[in-house]
């Protein structure tokens, strides 16, 4: 019925379909926080998240780990309206690298 030009090949489009699924989950993360402080409490906690995962990807590293947080960090500043986006970048960036010089020292395993 089909062809295989209709389907999806999820092997070469995995990463826009991760980046606008993340896109998705911060810009709902972002819009249920209850207040300000919840939202800079959630961004510093995925900031940390996702400097343990950069962590462990640190020698296979490809430009589609970049693209899919900058999805979700995008989503999240979209979603944050009543907040200071760049505190909430900057968070992010210091959630990041404070996980990944965290485990890079073998503070946290």
């Amino acid at each position: 019925m089909f062809g295989k030009k209709s389907a999806i090949d999820l092997a070469t489009t995995w990463v826009e379909v991760v980046f606008i699924i993340l896109l998705i989950v911060g810009l709902l993360l972002s819009i249920t926080a209850a207040n300000v402080y919840l939202n800079f409490i959630i961004i510093f906690l995925c900031g940390l998240l996702f400097g343990r995962l950069l962590y462990q990807e640190r020698f296979n590293l490809k430009l589609a780990f970049y693209l899919v947080v900058f999805g979700f960090l995008v989503g999240y500043v979209i979603g944050s309206y009543y907040t200071n986006k760049l505190l909430v970048i900057f968070l992010f960036v210091v959630g990041i690298t404070a996980s990944y010089y965290a485990h890079l020292k073998k503070l946290i395993e």
